[in-house]
């Protein structure tokens, strides 16, 4: 009975903290008003995930059915994780050229 009550918390923490982490980023992505700042980025990357986990997360906590989601789920998770890779990429790209310019100078 513990154990249950310990793992239905778990699970509420689960999302009140993904929905804390969509406003936090989110006031973050506004407070700097670029598109090509690192800020707004990361809030579209979690807009994304977040949006993929807050019906698992309900799911989990037997609030809503989603028998018919898991296939779509999991592809809304692997667009956010491509998504993410390529942030990665374009942000070390943009690191490298920036430190081979200074080398350079």
């Amino acid at each position: 009975m513990a154990v249950d009550m310990l793992f239905r918390s778990a699970l509420w923490f689960e999302f009140i903290a993904l929905v804390v982490l969509l406003f936090v980023f989110g006031r973050f992505a506004l407070k700097a008003r670029t598109r090509s700042s690192l800020q707004f980025q990361l809030f579209i990357f979690l807009l994304i995930f977040v949006i993929a986990e807050i019906p698992r997360a309900l799911w989990n906590l037997n609030l809503i059915d989603l028998s018919y989601y898991r296939e779509f789920g999991l592809s809304i998770h692997a667009f956010a994780m491509v998504l993410f890779a390529g942030f990665v990429l374009f942000r070390l790209r943009r690191a490298w050229s920036t430190d081979r310019r200074e080398a350079q100078t």
